[in-house]
């Protein structure tokens, strides 16, 4: 009975309609051999494959390793994805096709993979529907020829046509080789491309690659009838040409594809010869499996930001208060900036500074300065009386300090002789070997790890403070101390170990006792020898100079009195400290009269002055020669570092509030550590509030911006300004895990983040130097916005002393902006 009256229902019961099956996700893969593939699986051998050093089999022997990859086998088998589909045609017309697992590669066999397999982990992690990859790839094919597009002009790459046919022909396919999908509909959801490395030796290939790819991209879209397809371009990042790459990054830099478009890096994942199976084939990443996987982990992870309109990672690290997008206050200045700003330009500084081991008055220090004196003459400095040019001498408290050269050799008894570190001139990559003020010496030793065993003679060698370890040694009569000393967060973001090989920048108070610093690396070295002795060599120059500060001053044209200061310091041999700063600054200025000159933005009120030189002592010196009143100043410092390759992003630090004096969410401290700061220095204003303001609406107009605040810290010119009462931030990137090593050099450059810093820092300085009434309405707002934000951190917390503290600071920073914006004519004593 019971079961006839459920039959009844259930025919009285209208049938639901049929739910359709979502459409198949399909993902295009195209490029040349390191998109075919050429990661070693399990190919060990004790006289080949470098005994399989690198090769994933042995890979995932390493626990740490097979906590990122375990999901890549299972109970001794390779696991296979049934959601995830493969289809690829080699280029010996070799159809693979089938469910995502290895072997889809440019051989013949089941030993080797490509970006795809993780690719395809990523993509089948974040889609319930099934996906479809298809690779259309060919080793040594160039895009300026072989796939050149046909809006590019001349006659079309014949493997862009062989790319569209194979796509065609793979969704065609579908019913007879995946059956489960059998009359299911598509949908073409991305499309990674990976090449370059031919380019690099066509001519005029790199020069046009930015247009090219950006046709190629128009040319699919256009093709496949998707407007808006999501690309992503992987970095060509085993290659030593930096041009390439930059030009590769450049194209997902146009406003035209805002949101769809992005370039990832890659460099950050190439690993040693010595740690791979294919030591020779560094156009092929080595054949490293660890790389291949971590190509295609980024690669994936960002189509799935893209297409799910997700924020960049690490923009979660140091949140700040929420801005609402405008055109008053920084905007105003963005476009004009942005559009005007050329990175390459800004990287050729970069470039040249990056060649010297930089200290105050030696031969790079001095080399920088006048290339920067040349650079700001043509931009019209110093003939022009709007743009004034100092160049300010001060003497030097000791002598300019530059390192020739130096090594470190290994001697063992019946072995040839080993040189661990070397440099023969300062762009070398051991320069940093020698610290600052570390004398000439020719000494050699046998070495000595413990300290309460040292002997007379012997080489102490140590990874503790490079000045603890001095005093201790020379006490007891040592002939040098060697230190791998490295801070804590200097440990390579990308999983690699890359950190090993880092030689930390450092100094020693007195230059008459023989050291170098080493990296970990060879400090194993050395452990793995205790019976050896080393040499130690180094020849340095000593010179009394004094000491230049270079003033470079727009004249403002109301209110020329007041002053608005920025600052990046010249001296320490990195590229990205403080070479991006140096460069970044210098290119702002060219911009910045070029925009002045083309009238695309009006000439500011009060003056700005541009500041290179010694760190913190170039700030002091403006301030005690200027005769202007200073009314805010901005430091940008490591403004340039390549997320990437070094984990860092761009962050402001504020200048000191109630959230420095106790740090609540969403507040964090840097790896740097928090200064020591009381109540008596919390100087309401509101240029944090501007600087945050300037950093959002750059992300506004670029392709992906990973940005950040964090309270004050402490420890480059913005205190000098704030030990002098002048309201003042610093924009720079961290956690940088390269920061004060050897390893800080161009390729952890990135001369979008270059753009974006400076932009912001230059957009921050013009709405203090020339603020507008309509400006004043967007402050208000970003109070309240922040108000609200920290008002209810304390709360959570029931801290009412730090509420009346932050409700204080409002009230003023609100005032002195309405001061700011409702005197923003010209001063009573102008005429």
């Amino acid at each position: 009975m019971f079961l006839s009256q459920l039959l009844l229902v259930a025919l009285a019961t209208p049938a639901a309609p049929a739910v359709e099956d979502p459409p198949i996700q399909v993902f295009l893969l195209a490029g040349q051999s390191n998109m075919e593939g050429h990661a070693v699986v399990d190919l060990v051998h004790e006289e080949h494959y470098n005994g399989g050093r690198g090769t994933l089999i042995r890979l995932l022997d390493d626990p740490s390793m097979a906590k990122r990859m375990g999901h890549l086998r299972k109970d001794g088998e390779w696991t296979k994805r049934d959601d995830v589909l493969v289809r690829y045609r080699t280029g010996n017309d070799v159809l693979k096709s089938g469910p995502l697992s290895i072997g889809y590669a440019v051989y013949d066999d089941l030993h080797h993979f490509g970006p795809e397999l993780q690719i395809g982990h990523r993509l089948g992690d974040a889609n319930e529907a099934p996906v479809l990859l298809i690779k259309t790839c060919w080793g040594g094919k160039s895009l300026h020829v072989d796939f050149r597009p046909p809006s590019a002009g001349g006659e079309t790459g014949p493997y862009y046509t062989q790319m569209v046919k194979e796509y065609r022909e793979a969704l065609a396919a579908i019913e007879t080789e995946f059956p489960d999908l059998a009359g299911r509909s598509t949908e073409l959801c991305g499309f990674f491309w990976f090449q370059g490395w031919n380019d690099m030796f066509t001519d005029g290939a790199v020069e046009s690659y930015p247009q090219n790819l950006a046709h190629l991209i128009d040319d699919l879209r256009k093709e496949f009838d998707v407007p808006q397809l999501p690309v992503v371009i992987g970095e060509t990042g085993n290659a030593g040409s930096l041009p390439l790459r930059h030009a590769q990054a450049a194209v997902a830099e146009r406003p035209e594809y805002r949101g769809t478009v992005s370039y990832v890096s890659t460099a950050q994942f190439m690993r040693r010869p010595v740690d791979s199976p294919n030591m020779g084939h560094g156009h092929h990443w080595f054949g490293n499996a660890e790389s291949y996987f971590g190509i295609g982990d980024v690669l994936g992870e960002e189509m799935v930001r893209l297409i799910k309109g997700g924020t960049l990672k690490g923009s979660d690290e140091h949140p700040g208060p929420a801005i609402t997008p405008a055109t008053t206050a920084t905007a105003r200045w963005i476009d004009p900036l942005f559009g005007g700003y050329d990175p390459a330009l800004a990287f050729e500084t970069i470039e040249f500074a990056d060649g010297w081991y930089r200290e105050p008055g030696n031969e790079g220090f001095e080399a920088t300065l006048d290339h920067l004196l040349e650079r700001l003459k043509k931009s019209g400095f110093g003939t022009d009386d709007r743009l004034q040019l100092e160049v300010i001498e001060t003497p030097m408290r000791s002598q300019a300090w530059t390192p020739k050269s130096a090594s470190l050799v290994m001697k063992q008894t019946d072995q040839p002789d080993v040189t661990l570190l070397r440099f023969q001139n300062s762009s070398d990559p051991h320069r940093t070997m020698l610290p600052v003020q570390a004398p000439s010496c020719d000494v050699e030793g046998p070495l000595c790890f413990d300290i309460h065993e040292l002997k007379k003679g012997d080489v102490f060698v140590t990874d503790q403070s490079i000045g603890r370890a001095i005093r201790d040694a020379r006490s007891q009569g040592a002939a040098a101390v060697l230190s791998s000393q490295l801070a804590d967060f200097t440990v390579d973001p990308s999983g690699g170990d890359r950190h090993l090989d880092a030689i930390h920048y450092t100094s020693v108070r007195s230059g008459d006792f023989p050291v170098a610093m080493i990296s970990p690396r060879v400090h194993a070295t050395l452990r793995r020898h205790p019976e050896a002795r080393v040499a130690l060599r180094a020849k340095v120059l000593l010179e009394k100079r004094p000491l230049r500060t270079i003033v470079a001053t727009v004249v403002g044209s109301g209110k020329p009195q007041e002053v608005v200061a920025l600052a990046a310091h010249v001296q320490e041999p990195g590229a990205v400290d403080n070479a991006s700063g140096v460069g970044g600054q210098l290119e702002g200025v060219r911009s910045l009269v070029d925009a002045l000159e083309k009238k695309q933005i009006p000439w500011p009120d009060r003056s700005i002055s541009f500041v290179w030189g010694n760190e913190m002592e170039m700030s002091r010196i403006f301030l005690d020669h200027t005769q202007r009143k200073t009314i805010a100043a901005f430091s940008a410092d490591m403004i340039g570092a390549s997320r990437a390759m070094t984990g860092a992003i761009a962050l402001l630090e504020r200048s000191p509030d109630p959230g420095a004096l106790r740090v609540l969410h969403p507040d964090s401290h840097t790896p740097w550590g928090s200064g020591r700061v009381r109540k008596s220095d919390l100087h309401p204003s509101g240029v944090s509030v501007i600087a945050r303001l300037a950093m959002q609406d750059v992300a506004q107009i670029s392709n992906g911006w990973a940005i950040g605040e964090h309270p004050w810290e402490g420890g480059s010119d913005h205190d000098v300004f704030l030990g002098r009462g002048v309201p003042a931030i610093l924009m720079w990137h961290f956690t940088d895990f390269a920061y004060h090593t050897s390893l800080d050099r161009l390729s952890h450059v990135d001369p979008r983040m270059v753009r974006r810093m400076s932009v912001a820092l230059m957009a921050s300085a013009l709405a203090v130097a020339h603020p507008d009434p309509g400006d004043l309405e967007r402050y208000q707002q970003a109070i309240e916005e922040e108000r609200t934000l920290r008002i209810a951190a304390v709360d959570q917390a029931k801290d009412p002393d730090s509420k009346k503290l932050w409700l204080e600071w409002f009230d003023s920073t609100q005032q002195w902006l309405t001061t700011l914006c409702n005197d923003s004519g010209p001063s009573d004593d102008e005429h």
